[in-house]
């Protein structure tokens, strides 16, 4: 990765890239990147807060897909009981 950590931005002081959080917030960071963005993290408030915002959002999305996969299994129980009850009702009446 390299120089692409860091970007300026609005002429401050130079910050990490929002890809470069990304990666690190996903833990995806190559060993030798990761340790020069935890070096900048101690001294950039600024940096420590986006990626803050950032560890947020991605709690909040993986807690979304984990209710999209447990309203899909409530779903799918839902018709295999509803076709057991049927097939029940109907050997029954025979």
């Amino acid at each position: 990765m390299g120089n692409d950590l860091f970007s300026d931005v609005d002429f401050t002081p130079v910050h990490l890239t929002i890809e470069a959080l990304e990666q690190y917030a996903l833990d995806q960071l190559p060993s030798c990147d990761t340790e020069r963005v935890e070096e900048h993290l101690l001294v950039c408030p600024d940096c420590r807060q986006r990626l803050t915002a950032m560890e947020e959002e991605i709690r909040t999305l993986r807690a979304a897909l984990r209710l999209d996969e447990i309203e899909e299994r409530i779903r799918r129980t839902r018709q295999n009981y509803t076709g057991s009850l049927f097939f029940l009702s109907t050997s029954t009446m025979q």
